[in-house]
């Protein structure tokens, strides 16, 4: 891809010199003096104020500056894996399912043991009304019962990890499982893109850093598009530049381009 930086500002101003030529000593005076030179003719032009744009090529490499590589958070069997690379998926659609039928069946247990403690804590404010318990039975019971709460809750979470969701609109960009793996955790699943915010990495000298700043327009021409030249800007400067190729990289954002084309 290249790049062509459109650097301004400079302003250059063209003096007004006017040439007049005249036949006549003074206005009092008529006909021509004896030996002079001829009259001259002169043309006017009017004083403009001129932009001076630089422009410089530079090739680039295309990216996307937002993307999610999706891990596993529970191990377990992949059931099934929804999408396949160049799919577009949508904000929480499913992208992978995974085996949850041991965490559901604990699950299952914690809800019980939870109802259970809440039948238990109930019995004993009843009898503690009547001062038939101590204060000390239905305060371990009250424990017992925030504590089973708690299991539910965890394992309600842990289930909620076995199918896999898209965290936005955007591309599958890579598949790393299929239907019938074992994974575990934090092993890779999936990598989603959003197509519709590309950014271009372009190095550029380090003289040519100083005249550049944040959002400054610039065209791009991208060789799988044609020659066709797109509207971008620039997003980021970096501040470091490296010491043996004496260049900065500079990130330039493409929306339009992300959205209409990929």
């Amino acid at each position: 891809m290249n790049v062509w930086v459109r650097i301004s500002g400079v302003v250059l101003a063209a003096p007004a010199l006017l040439l007049a030529g005249c036949g006549a000593d003074s206005p009092g005076k008529a006909g021509p003096r004896a030996g002079a030179a001829p009259a001259q003719l002169v043309e006017l032009a009017e004083v403009r104020r001129l932009e001076l744009t630089h422009a410089v090529e530079r090739t680039g490499t295309l990216r996307p500056l937002r993307q999610a590589k999706i891990h596993s958070q529970e191990e377990g069997a992949v059931l099934t894996v929804a999408v396949y690379e160049g799919d577009r998926v949508a904000r929480n659609e499913v992208l992978v399912e995974l085996d949850g039928r041991l965490l559901a069946a604990g699950l299952a247990k914690a809800e019980a043991q939870r109802e259970q403690t809440e039948a238990d804590v109930q019995r004993l404010q009843r009898l503690a009304g009547s001062e038939l318990v101590s204060e000390d039975s239905l305060r371990r019971a009250r424990t017992d019962l925030r504590i089973a709460r708690a299991e539910e809750q965890l394992l309600r979470t842990r289930l909620s990890y076995m199918t896999v969701r898209a965290p936005f609109d955007g591309v599958i960009a890579a598949r790393q499982v299929n239907d019938g793996d074992v994974v575990s955790k934090h092993v890779p699943l999936v990598t989603v893109i959003d197509p519709g915010s590309l950014v271009m990495d372009v190095n550029v000298s380090e003289l040519l850093l100083p005249r550049l700043a944040v959002n400054d327009p610039v065209m791009v021409r991208i060789d799988a598009l044609g020659l066709a030249r797109h509207a971008g800007r620039i997003l980021r400067i970096h501040p470091t530049v490296d010491p043996r190729s004496r260049r900065g990289r500079v990130e330039i954002l493409l929306e339009q381009i992300g959205r209409a084309h990929v």
